[in-house]
């Protein structure tokens, strides 16, 4: 089956204008920013400290997966960067994605991708249902997402119905999100694949000390200025 639905899945999310930045994309463009609004120096030395930053970030997932595959015994494996230094380089990649308005469209798209892929997943494997008032509909082989969206409020209505009726259940919502998270499984991405799903990548910020201007501008340790470019116009 899965074989045969991963082409489907991925025409499926071209075709809802789903996209994923993948975090080595993310990096590049930060330092792309970087380079763009600060000064020689000032890049030399934060996308240094950003590049300390990433090995680390990657060197902990390598980590917890180990752990995790070894039975997460024991106490799990931290960063070792110190607070300070990660509050620091997390306050840098925020301001870079404010004021480079293509960062800020990926982390856009990535937002979006995490939140309706499970639902264009949930629309291939969908072969039927029973116990909610929606009938079931296919178009060109997938359940329409006005259907999606109906079966969502439909297993709402039942979840409120019992507990109105005093059955304990866990919480609201909780039925659709087990079918979005049932019907992501189903996809069973592996290999290359796997690495370029969706995972938590590190959020955008900016350089240690450095302030942003009444005027827009971003300053830099050393007090020099960059102008934000315009939202309206493409990064270079």
């Amino acid at each position: 089956m899965t074989g045969r639905i991963l082409p489907r899945y991925r025409h499926a999310l071209r075709s809802a204008g789903l996209q994923f930045h993948v975090p080595v994309d993310i990096r590049a463009e930060m330092l792309v920013a970087l380079a763009s609004l600060w000064t020689p120096s000032t890049f030399d030395a934060q996308s240094a400290r950003l590049q300390a930053y990433w090995d680390a970030a990657d060197r902990l997932e390598e980590a917890l997966r180990q752990w995790r595959a070894a039975g997460a015994e024991g106490e799990a494996p931290t960063i070792g960067i110190d607070d300070a230094e990660v509050s620091a380089i997390i306050d840098l990649q925020r301001r870079l994605s404010e004021n480079w308005p293509r960062l800020a469209r990926m982390a856009a798209d990535n937002s979006l991708f995490l939140e309706e892929s499970p639902r264009v997943a949930l629309s291939l494997v969908l072969a039927g249902w029973s116990g909610i008032d929606v009938p079931f509909a296919l178009e060109d082989g997938e359940v329409p997402m006005a259907t999606i969206d109906a079966i969502e409020k439909g297993l709402g209505k039942v979840e409120r119905a019992a507990q109105a009726r005093s059955i304990d259940i866990v919480g609201e919502g909780l039925a659709f999100l087990s079918l979005l998270a049932r019907a992501t499984k189903e996809m069973n991405l592996s290999g290359d694949e796997e690495k370029n799903s969706p995972s938590p990548s590190p959020a955008p910020s900016t350089p240690n000390g450095s302030t942003t201007t009444s005027s827009g501008e971003m300053e830099d340790n050393a007090g020099s200025t960059a102008s934000a470019p315009s939202p309206a116009t493409p990064p270079a």
